[in-house]
């Protein structure tokens, strides 16, 4: 209910550099569980009107495959090179239908998104602070559910996120807050 979003992030790097920097700190825009919607849709187009499902958990992980490119006389990484990218993620829900099962068993194709959005702060005139994920082509790749005596049954459904050749992505981050640039 109360819990903050959380993530784990790993990083390669050239070795540090010495730099003078002047810092500034704006506030912190509280991010929790309880403010997150999940939306499947046909399509991308169509998440903006989707309806909210109701999940249990959501994970997702980028995968980048990183591989350091070493000139023979250099001990230091020259750059890094991405081998392969890769989108891929599950959610668990309550199991009320056979909707999520349908999906993977026939192999279709959706779009969904995962929005968290502090409606309680304002930024500038009407902006909330929002972290949003939308994957405009998915492919469901397994379907599983956990049943026992007297208990609830869940299901859980994982995904790939497959290349949109309409949307021209495989994925899209959308960070609102009050920094204006990069």
């Amino acid at each position: 209910e109360g819990a903050y979003l959380t993530y784990t992030a790993t990083f390669m790097s050239k070795p540090w550099e010495s730099a003078t920097h002047t810092v500034t700190y704006a506030a912190d825009y509280l991010l929790l569980a309880r403010n997150s919607v999940f939306k499947v849709a046909a399509n991308a187009a169509w998440l903006d009107a989707a309806s909210g499902v109701c999940i249990k958990s959501f994970e997702i992980t980028f995968t980048k495959n990183l591989e350091a490119d070493y000139c023979v006389w250099s001990i230091t990484p020259r750059d890094f090179i991405n081998k392969q990218f890769s989108v891929e993620g599950s959610f668990t829900a309550v199991y009320a239908a056979t909707t999520y099962k349908d999906y993977q068993l026939a192999g279709t194709k959706r779009a969904i998104r995962f929005e968290v959005v502090d409606s309680n702060t304002t930024i500038g005139a009407t902006d909330n602070p929002t972290l949003s994920i939308d994957l405009p082509l998915v492919a469901f790749t397994e379907w599983d559910k956990t049943q026992g005596n007297d208990e609830v049954v869940i299901e859980t459904l994982t995904f790939k996120g497959l290349y949109s050749i309409a949307d021209g992505a495989v994925a899209t981050a959308t960070l609102v807050n009050t920094k204006a640039t990069y």
